[in-house]
C-alpha cells in the first residue's frame, strides 16, 4: 500500500508567523530605547540646590509632623507618606548618599514602630545629624 503524502502551508504559516513577530519585536523595542533617551535628554540636569532645599523641607516636614502625631499608627503613617515623598524625588549624584541614609532611617522609623520596640529616638537623632550635614 502506498501512502500519499497531502503537502500542507502549516509549516509555512509557522515561519511567516515566526517572521512576523520577530520585526514586530524588533520595531517595537528598537523604537522604546530612543523614546527613553529622548526624555532623559528632554530632562535636563537636576539642581543640585533645588533638590537641597526640597529635602531639607521634607526632613523639617517629617520632624514637625512625627512631632505631632498622638500615637504610634499616626507616626508610622507619617513615616510612610515621607518615605514616599522622598522616593518620588529626582536626585542628582552628589545627593545620593544623603538621599538614601535618610531612606534608611525612614525605613528603619518604619521598623522600629512595627515591631515591639517603638522608640524612634535614635533614629530621629541620626536624621537630625543628616540634616545638619546637609
Amino acid at each position: 500500500m502506498r501512502y500519499y503524502h497531502r503537502s500542507s502551508f502549516f509549516p509555512l504559516v509557522i515561519i511567516l508567523m515566526t517572521l512576523v513577530l520577530g520585526a514586530f519585536m524588533f520595531l517595537t523595542l528598537g523604537r522604546g530605547e530612543t523614546q527613553t533617551s529622548v526624555q532623559e535628554e528632554a530632562s535636563g540636569a537636576i539642581d543640585a540646590q533645588a533638590y537641597r532645599k526640597e529635602l531639607l523641607s521634607l526632613a523639617a516636614t517629617f520632624q514637625t509632623d512625627i512631632a505631632s502625631a498622638p500615637d504610634d499608627l499616626t507616626k508610622l503613617v507619617v513615616a510612610q507618606r515621607a518615605l514616599e515623598n522622598l522616593l518620588s524625588l529626582r536626585v542628582p549624584p552628589e545627593f545620593k548618599e544623603p538621599h538614601l541614609r535618610f531612606a534608611l532611617i525612614l525605613t528603619r522609623i518604619q521598623n522600629t514602630l512595627t515591631s515591639g520596640d517603638r522608640d524612634i529616638a535614635s533614629a530621629l537623632a541620626d536624621l537630625q545629624t543628616l540634616r545638619e550635614s546637609l
